[in-house]
Parts: C-alpha cells; sequence; structure tokens
C-alpha cells in the first residue's frame, strides 16, 4: 500500500505552511486561542447546518446533558444579535465540590446562505471560551469580542 494520492486542489495553507491534503478530505479544524497567564481559552470552528439555528444548539446541549457529568450545570440558553448574526449562547459551569469550578460559554451562529440573521444557514461557527469561574466576566468580554467582529470572507 502507497502513501495517500495528493489532491489537485491548491496547496492548502495554514500559518506560513502549505502542504498537499489527500483527494477527498476536509478541513475540521479547531482553533484554540489562549489568554496570557489567566487560565482562560477561546475554541472557533465550523460545521455544517442542516435546520435551525435553534435546533441545532439545543441537540449540541442536549449531547452534553445526556453525559451526566458530576457537578455539570447548564444555564438556559439565550439569543443574542451580533450584527446581521443571531447567536444561541450556552452557559455551563462545572464544580468538583471542593470549591474549584469552570465556566464554559459556547455561542451558536449560522453563517452563510440565505438564512444569515435569521437563525438558519449552511454553516455554523462555534465560539467556545472557558475558564475559572472567577474568570466569567472576562470570558464573556471575550466571547462577545470575538462574536462582533466575526464575518465570513467569500469564497
Amino acid at each position: 500500500m502507497g502513501p495517500p494520492s495528493a489532491s489537485s486542489a491548491p496547496p492548502y495553507r495554514w500559518q506560513g505552511l502549505q502542504f498537499a491534503v489527500p483527494a477527498g478530505w476536509t478541513d475540521d479544524s479547531l482553533i484554540t486561542l489562549t489568554a496570557p497567564g489567566a487560565g482562560m481559552n477561546l475554541t472557533v470552528t465550523r460545521d455544517r447546518l442542516s435546520g435551525s439555528l435553534d435546533a441545532y444548539a439545543k441537540a449540541q446541549e442536549a449531547a452534553v446533558a445526556a453525559q451526566r457529568v458530576p457537578g455539570y450545570k447548564a444555564q438556559p440558553m439565550s439569543t443574542e444579535r451580533h450584527g446581521a448574526v443571531d447567536v444561541v449562547v450556552c452557559e455551563r459551569q462545572l464544580s468538583d465540590g471542593k470549591g474549584n469550578a469552570l465556566v464554559q460559554l459556547q455561542a451558536f451562529a449560522a453563517v452563510g446562505g440565505k438564512g444569515t440573521g435569521t437563525g438558519t444557514g449552511t454553516e455554523i461557527v462555534l465560539v467556545t471560551a472557558t475558564g475559572a469561574k472567577a474568570t466569567r466576566s472576562a470570558l464573556h468580554d471575550a466571547l462577545r469580542s470575538v462574536l462582533a467582529s466575526l464575518s465570513v470572507e467569500s469564497t
């Protein structure tokens, strides 16, 4: 068995690197950004959206809740508007029972297609901010900063 064949597509470019991607493979990247010294991080990724933004967010939240992690607590989902895009935000807390708690804010934004701004689109952008409970306010600020500056490049 030989090496996988590279696609005839242009080279894939990422952070100053370029390389061939095997034929048929797709980019399912997850970008992770960390705050200096604060124990907080942001992740950004994309997914296909087949249905409504609300249904997608509820399905994701149900999948997390189904894991029945001790100390897990979800807050009610909220809908916000950032520019022309509707965003569903979920907040989760996880406590170890010893006074240590994490907060995770996850935003789901439908982008692309005719549905942008109405809760439906062709793709979803997921932005997740995670950190200690004491950093909750800074997490909210970071999440909203990313959402306020989010744009989709036309291809």
